[in-house]
């Protein structure tokens, strides 16, 4: 239920509801009762309406679509594809791209990416190894 339908405050009470008549044993029950407790945490910050995923497939999922739209002609590293995750996410439109290119210019996220960002393990080593492919 929660890798399909994520943390709510409506997740505990459909969770309690699935376990009636499925507690056969006291290992089963034990089981439920900290799977309940387990859902009641991670939901209890939640208020009417509000919800967030139960399983790591939606930033999976982001992470691939970053990836694949990188292609392996990036050599800039995936790090910096970070910014783009969000576009994969949002309904694009003409008006908005243009919007958002005229306020922010490249020279902004390159400053971002120097401030926010460490270095990255492969920027380390190309830097320690000038000249070798593949470093």
């Amino acid at each position: 239920m929660i890798r399909v339908w994520g943390y709510s405050s409506e997740s505990v009470d459909a969770i309690a509801s699935a376990q009636v008549g499925l507690k056969t044993y006291e290992s089963s029950r034990r089981l439920a009762r900290e799977l309940l407790e387990l859902a009641r945490e991670q939901s209890s910050a939640l208020g009417k309406g509000e919800s967030y995923p139960g399983s790591s497939e939606v930033i999976e999922s982001i992470i691939s679509k970053s990836k694949s739209a990188q292609g392996q002609h990036n050599r800039g590293g995936f790090t910096k594809m970070l910014l783009a995750m969000g576009a994969g996410l949002a309904e694009l439109s003409a008006s908005v791209v243009a919007k958002s290119l005229a306020c922010v210019r490249e020279s902004d996220v390159r400053q971002w990416s120097e401030d926010a960002l460490e270095t990255t393990l492969t920027s380390l080593r190309r830097s320690a190894l000038p000249g070798i492919k593949g470093a």
